[in-house]
C-alpha cells in the first residue's frame, strides 16, 4: 500500500514513517463495474483513492441525463474537498470497470493533514488547478459546438505511447456523448467522419490520434 500511496500527489512527500501512519488508517474496498461509489448530495464521509481500475465523476439533472466531468484511474483520489468543506457531495462517482479503492473517513484524513502541513499545501495548488480546469471547461461549453467538445474531450485524454497518441482506456460512444453533451448518435457520426477521414483509429483497447484533428466540422 506505501508503494501507491508514494505516487499519490498529495502523500508522494512524506517520508516512510508517515505513509505507515496514513496506511494504519485505511481500508482497503474492491467493487464491481458499474457501481456507484458516491452520490451528488449525500453527505461526505470519507476519502477515496485508487489503488486498481477507473471511475467516471459525473452530474445528473432530474430527467436522469448524465453529463461525465472527468475519468480517473489508479493513483487518482476524489473526495477530499468536500470532507474538508463539511460540504454535500458536488458530484457521483461510477466504477468503470472492476476497481480497488483504498479509504480513509473524515476524521482520519483530518487529523493526517494536521500532522502532516505539507498536504494541506499540495491540496491547495490541486484546487487552483481544479478551478482553471473548470473555467477552461466552461468556456469550451460555452463556446464550442459538439464537435469542438468531442475534439477537446479526445486531446486531453490522448497519453504518448511509443510515439503514438492514445486515448486508452477507449472511451466508449455513450461515454464521450455524456462528456460533451450530445447524444450517442452525434457522436458516432462525428467519430465515423474522423476515422473514414484517417484522423482516428479506434481498435477494442484504444482511440488512437493519427493526426491533428481539423478545427472544424
Amino acid at each position: 500500500m506505501q508503494e501507491l500511496l508514494k505516487k499519490v500527489c498529495i502523500f508522494s512527500g512524506l517520508d516512510d514513517q508517515a505513509l505507515a501512519s496514513i496506511e494504519q488508517k485505511m481500508v482497503r474496498r474492491k467493487v464491481p463495474k458499474n457501481t456507484v461509489i458516491v452520490y451528488e448530495g449525500d453527505n461526505a464521509d470519507s476519502m477515496y483513492i485508487i489503488e486498481s481500475g477507473s471511475v467516471n465523476v459525473f452530474v445528473a439533472d432530474d430527467e436522469g441525463r448524465e453529463l461525465v466531468l472527468t475519468q480517473q484511474g489508479e493513483g487518482s483520489y476524489f473526495g477530499e474537498l468536500a470532507i474538508l468543506a463539511n460540504e454535500q457531495r458536488s458530484a457521483s462517482v461510477i466504477t468503470t470497470q472492476p476497481s480497488t479503492f483504498l479509504v480513509i473517513n473524515k476524521d482520519n484524513f483530518r487529523q493526517v493533514i494536521e500532522e502532516n502541513v505539507a498536504i494541506a499545501m499540495v491540496l491547495l495548488e490541486n484546487l487552483a488547478q481544479l478551478s482553471r480546469r473548470q473555467v477552461n471547461s466552461i468556456k469550451s461549453f460555452a463556446m464550442k459546438d459538439v464537435y469542438g467538445r468531442l475534439v477537446q474531450v479526445l486531446e486531453d485524454a490522448a497519453v504518448e505511447e511509443d510515439e503514438r497518441l492514445l486515448v486508452r482506456p477507449k472511451l466508449t460512444q455513450q461515454a464521450l456523448a455524456n462528456r460533451v453533451g450530445a447524444t450517442r448518435e452525434r457522436v458516432a457520426k462525428i467519430m465515423k467522419d474522423l476515422v473514414n477521414g484517417g484522423y482516428l483509429e479506434v481498435t477494442s483497447s484504444a482511440i488512437e490520434i493519427k493526426k491533428r484533428l481539423p478545427s472544424s466540422y
